[in-house]
């Protein structure tokens, strides 16, 4: 474009700026929202998950209008939030075609001028405007992947939380190491020694902040090679007694123990194995 004429080419010192300012306008405008969408999201996804995990308590209690309206308000919010975010990149398009047409109306205008005064061959003009028509679809097409940038940032902001989490479970700093591990032949351990012993010891557990235990008083042996059925109704605890057993949760009392050794004392790796 410089090539061609010079003095016409500070048009695109105008064009250029202008539609990046309407971009970095935009964008600015919508990362803070496809945040808020993400949270919003999550939020419907754990009505939802809520709701089908405990349809039975919920229809014992007859809960099932304020679970209704739980899901109309997190599908509001969520609706409303998407709303403003297409409304706004809905703006984004016509906002930058209009640039584009009046930069044509300009260099037409401009170029006319200096094609009449001779300063211009008109060849230059057509040539000018189609290099100009290049860069703005270049510009345009840059702008459509950074309207997918918000969202990648957003979800990028999520992946990395995850990532950077300190767990509260962790290994001690002198594990035991388990008797089969020491075994040549762990299918020949026997008595104490046997493979997969799973102990509960007065076992209690609360999750934090709750007024009371989940569990309490918990004490039973399962013997490899035999069969133990936990039984109870929904809410009782069968979930979190069998979550105690690979360690997703640390006992706040009492102990559980895989061949005689407390799963605390051990490698998280020999737990699970």
């Amino acid at each position: 474009a410089l090539r061609q004429d010079v003095p016409l080419s500070a048009l695109l010192a105008v064009i250029v700026p202008l539609m990046l300012v309407v971009i970095v306008v935009l964008v600015r405008r919508a990362v803070p929202l496809f945040r808020t969408m993400q949270v919003r999201l999550d939020r419907i996804n754990q009505v939802m998950r809520e709701t089908l995990a405990g349809i039975r308590v919920i229809r014992a209690f007859v809960r099932t209008r304020h679970e209704e309206q739980r899901f109309e308000e997190a599908n509001v919010d969520l609706m409303d939030t998407g709303l403003r975010v297409t409304k706004l990149f809905a703006l984004m398009m016509p906002a930058l075609l209009v640039i584009m047409n009046l930069s044509t109306v300009a260099i037409m205008y401009f170029g006319g001028q200096r094609v009449a005064g001779g300063d211009m061959p008109i060849g230059n003009l057509t040539a000018f405007i189609a290099y100009v028509m290049q860069i703005l679809i270049s510009v345009m097409m840059a702008t459509m992947m950074m309207a997918m940038v918000p969202r990648a940032a957003a979800s990028g902001d999520r992946v990395q939380e995850v990532l950077e989490v300190e767990p509260s479970i962790v290994d001690p700093a002198t594990p035991k190491t388990p008797p089969w591990r020491e075994a040549e032949e762990p299918s020949t351990l026997s008595g104490n020694g046997r493979r997969g012993v799973v102990e509960f010891k007065d076992v209690e557990f609360r999750y934090q902040g709750a007024e009371a235990p989940v569990l309490r008083g918990i004490t039973f042996t399962a013997d490899p090679g035999t069969t133990t059925a936990i039984v109870g109704s929904t809410g009782s605890g069968k979930s979190t007694l069998i979550s105690l057993i690979p360690r997703f949760f640390d006992v706040t009392a009492g102990g559980v123990e895989i061949d005689g050794i407390d799963i605390r004392e051990m490698a998280r790796a020999d737990l699970w194995s």
